[in-house]
């Protein structure tokens, strides 16, 4: 008696039993990957943008303090490092004229004098920034970055 009820049971529950079919699943797989296809590129490109940002803003902050030391010493600094350390300025006292140090700044550039011109460079040392150049250029310039 106990087996003829499991065997209706089991009966009565295969003909009930809901799925999905092979063609619904493979639609869902298809949709899936139509949208991740168009997805992934974009927030690849997103990433990018943001670390091109990041490198201005960081390096910026370079530029600002280069526009400082012009006015006290009436010419740009050779050395972009120079303004992370503590430096005599014409009246006596002394200024550091970016807080913090280079590699704090700008972690992942190497900062260097622009070849004698009125700015800086940043070169990308580090992960995905290996290779990436920044230039900054002092006065109204700006701070641009390439590949």
């Amino acid at each position: 008696m106990k087996s003829t009820f499991q065997a209706k049971l089991a009966q009565h529950m295969l003909a009930k039993a809901e799925g999905f079919t092979l063609i619904e699943l493979l639609v869902v797989i298809v949709i899936v990957g139509v949208l991740s296809a168009v997805a992934v590129p974009t927030f690849l490109n997103q990433v990018e943008r943001s670390r091109f940002a990041e490198a201005q803003a960081l390096l910026a902050g370079v530029r600002t303090g280069a526009e400082v030391w012009q006015f006290d010493f009436g010419s740009y600094p050779k050395d972009p490092l120079s303004l992370f350390k503590k430096t005599k300025r014409p009246d006596g006292t002394k200024a550091q004229y970016v807080d913090g140090k280079a590699s704090e700044i700008a972690p992942n550039y190497t900062l260097a004098a622009n070849n004698g011109a009125k700015g800086a460079k940043g070169t990308g040392t580090k992960g995905a920034y290996k290779g990436r150049k920044c230039v900054i250029r002092y006065g109204a310039g700006g701070t641009t970055c390439t590949q």
